[in-house]
């Protein structure tokens, strides 16, 4: 899956919650669902796991919690 089609899924489940590509890489390196082709290169694509993506979407507070000290 591009980023471009985890943006489209994010928007179908979240239209009240727009986010930027910038956001979608930054989760996607954060919580282990994307990773880019080829690290060696700035601006290569990403490329993000459909099926731990799919999970994220259903459920992101999950993910997006903050831990209480």
């Amino acid at each position: 899956m591009t980023i471009k089609d985890a943006m489209e899924l994010w928007m179908k489940d979240h239209p009240e919650t727009p986010v930027s590509f910038q956001t979608i890489r930054n989760w996607a390196s954060k919580f282990g669902f994307g990773k880019k082709k080829n690290n060696l290169l700035p601006r290569s694509e990403w490329v993000i796991d459909a099926k731990k993506f799919k999970k994220f979407v259903e459920k992101p507070e999950q993910y997006l919690k903050r831990k209480e000290s």
